[in-house]
């Protein structure tokens, strides 16, 4: 087996678990083979006699195959960014337009731009311009949704992602021959955390402006919120057994690899940033977001915000009750920064935009 398919600790044991296995079978080279008959009524029998363990075996059996389909399938997928399309209402003379790059969260893909650009429907919006998106390499529109072999959190898969990404989308403009070369990023859970690991470190110039919502300070606060969810967060070793499992399942994600509260000493100062979490989400918890924003301030960020909302579930804040004020807040952390918003709207954060800045 080429020894660079066994990355993980855990598929090195398989691997060697597999082998002792194959050498304790008895030789059966000389044995009498059971006719098909015989062997099927066998199985039925056993079937019959062990009927939990039975179903127990098909479910495994569906849930191994659901899986491998889903990572093979999904396997190799190449970043390629796009303009999307979509139909929305002409802005008006007074609303400037910018350039945008949205990056998806997990279990999503680029399709989640559609919940945040302005639409005829008139539904809170905080994307109008120009926008580029792109699916990371474990999107798969098949059973489980994610490529688990494909995925880091936020780690050096998905930066190495976003990278290609940001410069596909600089490449664009160019061919464009565009006068406005500068690009708002713009990130959901995992890619909110991508997009500040890849700010971190490579520090990309044409980038302006950083609007991230729920995004998580480390993966050890995911860790530890599953747990308290379950109430074992109070058993001693369970954080790190947890932590370790996710690492297990999330194959390109490390334990000891690069996490957001980590990169806020290398984001550049003088950025713009505004973190948006809400208070019902039970997947990324407001505190992580909030443990973000307190160590950007720490290290010197004065260009730092953060809205939280009191209602809106993971990934839906902008659809939920708090979603105007979302929509005013952002509007008018645009106008603060000379960057592309809707006056209007703008105005009606004016307020709400003052307090989010706490200490």
């Amino acid at each position: 087996m080429n020894q660079k398919m066994i990355k993980k600790p855990t598929q090195k044991c398989l691997v060697w678990l597999a082998a002792i296995l194959l050498t304790t079978l008895p030789d059966t080279s000389h044995a009498n083979v059971p006719d098909a008959g015989t062997l099927v009524s066998t199985i039925t029998a056993a079937c019959k006699q062990h009927p939990a363990l039975t179903t127990l075996a098909v479910a495994t059996a569906a849930y191994g195959i659901s899986y491998a389909t889903t990572q093979i399938m999904s396997h190799n997928k190449q970043i390629q960014v796009e303009l999307v399309n979509y139909s929305a209402p002409q802005s008006t003379a007074t609303t400037a337009q910018g350039n945008y790059l949205l990056v998806h969260g997990l279990a999503e893909s680029h399709k989640q731009a559609l919940w945040y650009i302005k639409k005829p429907s008139n539904r809170p919006f905080i994307i109008d311009g120009q926008l580029f998106t792109y699916d990371f390499p474990d999107v798969t529109q098949h059973f489980w949704r994610v490529n688990f072999t494909q995925t880091g959190l936020g780690q050096h898969h998905e930066v190495m992602g976003l990278k290609s990404a940001y410069e596909q989308t600089i490449a664009t403009l160019n061919e464009q021959g565009a006068s406005n070369k500068d690009v708002i990023l713009v990130g959901m859970s995992r890619g909110a955390t991508t997009i500040l690991n890849f700010m971190g470190l490579h520090k990309p110039e044409n980038v302006k402006a950083l609007v991230v919502e729920s995004p998580f300070d480390a993966t050890h606060s995911i860790a530890k919120n599953m747990l308290k969810k379950m109430h074992l967060d109070g058993v001693p070793g369970m954080q790190t057994i947890a932590h370790w499992i996710m690492s297990a399942v999330f194959w390109q994600h490390s334990t000891s690899g690069i996490c957001a509260k980590d990169m806020v000493e290398t984001i550049d100062k003088e950025l713009p940033i505004l973190l948006v979490c809400s208070k019902q989400d039970k997947l990324v918890p407001a505190e992580s977001t909030t443990a973000l924003y307190q160590a950007l301030k720490k290290s010197g960020h004065t260009k730092v915000h953060i809205y939280t909302a009191e209602t809106g579930r993971h990934g839906r804040i902008l659809y939920d009750s708090d979603c105007h004020n979302y929509q005013h807040v952002t509007h008018a952390f645009y106008k603060k920064y000379g960057l592309p918003h809707d006056p209007a709207l703008a105005t009606l954060g004016a307020s709400l935009f003052d307090q989010c800045q706490p200490l």
